[in-house]
């Protein structure tokens, strides 16, 4: 044959200049050419392509290596012969997608149809060595054909060495289960997305099983054992089993004993079950990792998992719990999403509760679409682990603190939330902005797993909040912290005789201030105690105007006879303590100021009413309204009620106000009630448990020293009597108020009383769901807010203000006076402070009712005037409100154009304005 044509080939100048080559001495490509096929060229073709395995394609020749993509697609026979050829080779057999309707007979006899000649040997005999019959198969897969028009038969009984066996998405409605049971080597089985139906019947399969596969079926339960011996469905022993996933099924009841002692991954999602067995997973306590169970119709009660330490990932969504499953510490993905949760209390079982050491290995945490209100700080504070926590779409109304100071959490997602009114939109966007907002609220949890040193509490219960999370700082003498990075546990040790001692001198210096924080006291020790009533040797020792008492004459200073007594303020922020003894003001009884932030203090002693204390900051511990209500803060005649200038007790248990804090503190000037759960300020109950603000009391103010009143983040309702009381009747106001805070609460309204309030200087009402006042109008500043509920409140209107006005004005009644009163009135062109129209007069002037002219010489018929302008204000009134419906007709037109619909929605808002201007004014006339 001559040599095939060439073409020629150039090169890039450039390329040719720089290596020395010309394009002549580049050699042209090679052109394929059309081959001469002959009928002996056919039958050699066919010769070699029968000898040869795999595909059953052409043998490959230099000349047609080049249109080798151009091949015929393989026959389906060919397939099957080339993989029953592999089958004799190696053991395992593969017929996926071969378009399979029935499984073919030599499968089932592979040694059928060969000859083999052992006097040969393996070059001269082909078939030699591919003797390897059916029950030497180790591997079988018949998966991706379509077996709906047939079933496996009881032949597969012949694989006797098979160990692998899968089918998947076959079409096959029913299986041989017995036959399967014949395979002692069998250790995985798959037959997932088939269609069998009925029971599984795996009480027949082989003990030697590892994996078992039956996945997006239509099965109905597990085995066929009588309901007799087991109500949930009957048992079945598996030794062996690691992996079983049964997903995607019609099952409504799982097997109450589930005899799998190494089981490691169960997965039963996506089918009916409504209840799980207690026992059903307790063969496998010490192998399970992986339990996922979603989209099922499971209630409570949860299973408890805290016996499971291997456990891993816990999916159990879309189902219908109301209380979370109690989970082991040692779980790193745990799903709930989907669910009725309304709070997480049971997710570790109570472990954490009176153990400080407790973390959980969580990493990720999704609890969306549930019904939380709340994410339990006792909770939040283990997740120590935690990276990204899922809260979206619940009914949470705020965060707690501690979630700024999780040292590991990079994203936390909280959109769906529509009563999350306490954190700004901007914040949920920006992970770590809403932590570092989180963290200004109060210091790090007193927990392992936390530096202490990241957040100092400040005044009010601000945090610095500075490396949360981050590397910690170095190590404090006389804390005991040590340095580390952050999220490292922190071990805290308490300080020794000679500590104490260091801390005391420090305290006599200065401010005089005790600085006992971050030391986990939960009591006063002993030490401390014998070091404070030492005698005080120093020059101030007996001199009540040294030692910073200059604010006493010399016949009142106290007399200095003790260390302790030279005390004049005590830190006890971030400690353990349950109660205050009488021990503190026993050897304190000079302070003035006492900072008690984050404990667990539920009560106050008696021994404080001794004390003639000016600050007490107690915020974030546990009092309730009754432990207020019936401690020395509601009593009079003492010393603390005549000392206490500021009290602090927000992020405690309050849910309701009492009374009788208004009663006997007059000189308090600060009030913080912050971050509890009072819920009405309304008058309730008598005695010590009589609740909510008292307004008046013998003319005056109860409180006339208040200049900050802080009762924002609460779940107030109803203001009762504090508007009124705040803006009083002349000079028995609140004088002297400066601040007030009443921002997310849950007020349905802004009283207009408010606006009276001429003191303030700082107002904040944000946060609430009152729609009466447009958010635009709360940002402004004090003067504004406090001027436009002045301008909301409604005048009074009597007969009296009337004639009294006209009289004064010199009102002439004649018939054309008359009719320009009343187009004036038909106009809507009152006199107010709303706009549209002209207006007379200035903001809140009385309005002038009509008269006639038979009331020029007798003023005795002005209640028949003020019934004929009654009157005209009430056929306005309808007529714009029928106007109004009109327009809302009309906007339901889907033919009108996106112009037409701004002005007829502007048209209507003008006419709704002047309608509710008219409805006040009728308003005033009627009352």
């Amino acid at each position: 044959m001559p040599p095939p044509s060439r073409f020629r080939g150039k090169l890039n100048p450039a390329f040719s200049t720089a290596h020395g080559i010309t394009n002549d001495a580049v050699p042209a490509p090679r052109r394929p050419q059309p081959q001469q096929r002959t009928s002996s060229s056919r039958s050699t073709n066919s010769n070699t392509g029968s000898a040869i395995g795999g595909c059953g394609g052409r043998r490959k020749t230099p000349s047609s290596s080049s249109s080798s993509a151009l091949a015929p697609p393989v026959s389906r026979e060919a397939k099957i012969q080339a993989a029953l050829r592999t089958a004799r080779n190696t053991g395992r057999i593969i017929l996926c997608d071969c378009n399979l309707t029935t499984l073919p007979d030599q499968m089932f006899d592979l040694r059928s149809g060969i000859e083999i000649d052992l006097s040969l040997d393996s070059v001269s005999n082909p078939g030699r060595g591919a003797s390897m019959g059916e029950e030497e198969l180790t591997s079988v897969d018949i998966s991706d054909n379509d077996l709906s028009s047939s079933a496996l038969d009881e032949r597969i009984e012949r694989f006797r060495s098979v160990s692998i066996f899968r089918a998947r998405r076959s079409g096959l409605s029913q299986v041989p289960w017995q036959s399967f049971g014949m395979l002692d080597a069998l250790t995985i089985l798959d037959l997932s997305g088939n269609q069998l139906c009925g029971c599984a019947m795996l009480e027949r399969l082989p003990t030697t099983l590892r994996e078992l596969n039956l996945s997006g079926n239509q099965l109905t339960g597990l085995t066929s054992i009588s309901l007799e011996l087991d109500s949930d469905g009957g048992t079945f022993t598996m030794p062996f089993l690691k992996s079983l996933d049964i997903s995607n099924n019609q099952l409504e009841s799982l097997p109450s004993a589930l005899e799998a002692p190494i089981l490691q991954t169960l997965n039963f999602s996506k089918n009916r079950i409504a209840i799980l067995p207690t026992n059903l997973l307790a063969p496998c306590s010490r192998s399970l990792s992986t339990l996922v169970g979603k989209e099922n119709q499971l209630s409570d009660p949860p299973p408890d998992l805290r016996s499971f330490q291997s456990l891993r990932t816990v999916d159990l969504g879309q189902n219908a719990f109301t209380d979370a499953p109690a989970i082991s510490p040692s779980l790193v993905s745990l799903s709930l999403e989907g669910n009725r949760l309304s709070n997480l209390l049971n997710l570790f079982g109570g472990d954490q509760s009176n153990n400080e050491s407790f973390q959980s290995s969580l990493t990720e945490l999704r609890i969306s679409s549930n019904k939380l209100t709340t994410l339990d700080e006792d909770v939040v504070q283990c997740l120590t682990s935690v990276v990204m926590i899922d809260a979206s779409m619940n009914d949470l109304s705020d965060l707690p603190h501690c979630v700024g100071y999780l040292p590991q959490l990079r994203r936390i997602v909280m959109d769906g939330n529509p009563c999350l009114r306490r954190i700004r939109h901007q914040l949920l966007n920006d992970t770590r902005a809403l932590k570092a907002f989180l963290r200004t609220r109060g210091g790090p949890p007193m927990r392992a797993g936390y530096n202490l040193d990241a957040g100092q509490e400040a005044e009010g219960g601000a945090a610095v909040g500075r490396g949360a999370g981050g590397a910690g700082s170095g190590s404090s003498a006389s804390t005991g912290v040590g340095s580390g990075g952050g999220g490292g546990q922190v071990k805290v040790s308490r300080p020794t005789n000679s500590n104490w001692r260091n801390i005391i001198n420090d305290a006599l210096v200065g401010t005089f201030k005790l600085d006992l924080r971050n030391k986990r006291l939960d009591s006063l020790p002993g030490d401390l105690r014998n070091d404070l009533s030492k005698p005080d040797g120093s020059a101030a020792g007996s001199s009540g105007r040294q030692g910073g008492y200059n604010n006493y004459d010399d016949n009142t200073a106290p007399v200095i006879d003790t260390v302790g007594k030279r005390i004049r303020r005590l830190d006890l922020s971030n400690n353990a303590l349950a109660s205050l003894d009488d021990g503190w003001f026993e050897a304190l009884p000079n302070l003035v100021r006492l900072d008690s932030v984050k404990n667990r203090i539920d009560s106050l002693p008696e021994s404080m009413a001794n004390v003639s204390l000016a600050e007490i900051i107690m915020s974030r511990n546990l009092l309730t309204s009754e432990a207020v209500a019936q401690s020395v803060l509601c009593r009079s005649m003492s010393l603390l009620s005549r000392s206490l200038t500021t009290l602090d007790l927000s992020g405690n248990r309050l849910e309701w106000f009492p009374s009788e804090i208004c009663n006997n503190l007059p000189n308090l000037a600060r009030l913080v009630l912050s971050g509890n759960g009072i819920k009405t300020l309304a008058i309730e109950g008598e005695g010590q448990q009589r609740r909510g603000w008292t307004g008046q009391q013998q003319d005056r103010f109860p409180l006339p020293s208040l200049e900050l009143l802080d009762l924002s983040s609460n779940k107030i309702t109803d203001l009762g009597t504090l508007p009124d009381s705040l803006a009083g009747v002349g000079n028995n106001g609140a004088k002297e108020l400066k601040t007030l805070l009443l921002s997310n609460n849950e007020l349905r309204t802004l009283p207009p009383q408010l606006g009276d309030v001429v003191s303030l200087t700082t107002i904040n009402l944000k946060g609430n769901p009152q729609r009466g006042i447009r958010p635009a109008v709360l940002e402004k500043g004090c003067d504004d807010i406090l001027a436009y509920l002045r301008g909301r409140k409604v005048p009074t209107v009597t007969n009296a203000v009337a004639t009294k006005s006209l009289k004064a004005t010199g009102a002439i009644s004649t018939e054309s006076s008359r009719r320009k009163v009343d187009g004036r009135l038909g106009a809507s062109k009152v006199v107010g402070t709303g706009g549209g129209g002209a207006h007379v007069g200035v903001a809140e002037t009385p309005a002038v009712p009509a008269i006639t002219s038979s009331s020029t010489n007798n003023n005795n018929k002005d209640c028949n005037d003020n019934d004929n302008e009654e009157q005209m204000l009430a056929d306005r009134v309808a007529e714009l409100t029928l106007t109004v419906d009109e327009f809302r007709m009309k906007l339901n037109n889907v033919h009108l154009s996106e112009a037409m619909k701004y002005k007829m929605k502007k048209d209507m808002a003008k006419h709704r304005a002047e309608m509710i201007r008219e409805e006040r004014k009728l308003r005033a006339l009627r009352g």
